[in-house]
């Protein structure tokens, strides 16, 4: 059968001073890090979850230092082994820090991983049971020859 990683987390979203936000930017370095180390083996990776980190900044997702290249967007997405499910769909490998709107869940992936479909259906609480909307990728992984559906929320 087809094999993939997928890695899921929540970052915490407050600002308070007491590290959080250093918190947040430690974790997606060290996600990067963990990408990098698995990217060896060949296998596609999948990054979901809320990251509490948008497409831009803004006062209640801030950044380390408020350098926006903090965001969790930039880092997953700078060193070219992943890309962003949304990015994907509309065939862009993205630019950081990036002009697009957008919530702080988000579908990063392995960038020969192509996404047919990227919805994000509102609703939150009263749809699905999340405090989120849900964030729905269709993707094809390289060597199936099938599409698969990946989603957080």
């Amino acid at each position: 059968g087809q094999e993939f990683y997928v890695i899921n987390t929540h970052e915490p979203v407050s600002n308070a001073p007491d590290g959080i936000i250093a918190a947040r930017h430690t974790s997606a370095v060290n996600r990067a890090n963990y990408v990098k180390d698995l990217s060896s083996e060949g296998i596609p990776i999948f990054l979901t979850g809320d990251y509490n980190s948008s497409y831009t900044t803004n006062q209640r997702q801030r950044t380390l230092n408020d350098d926006r290249n903090n965001m969790a967007y930039c880092i997953h997405t700078s060193g070219g082994l992943l890309w962003d499910s949304r990015d994907a769909s509309e065939n862009s490998k993205g630019t950081c820090p990036s002009t697009q709107e957008g919530g702080v869940d988000h579908i990063y992936m392995s960038t020969n991983v192509t996404t047919s479909s990227y919805k994000y259906f509102g609703g939150g609480v009263n749809s699905n049971g999340s405090d989120h909307n849900t964030l729905i990728a269709s993707v094809t992984i390289p060597g199936s020859d099938t599409s698969s559906t990946t989603s957080t929320g």
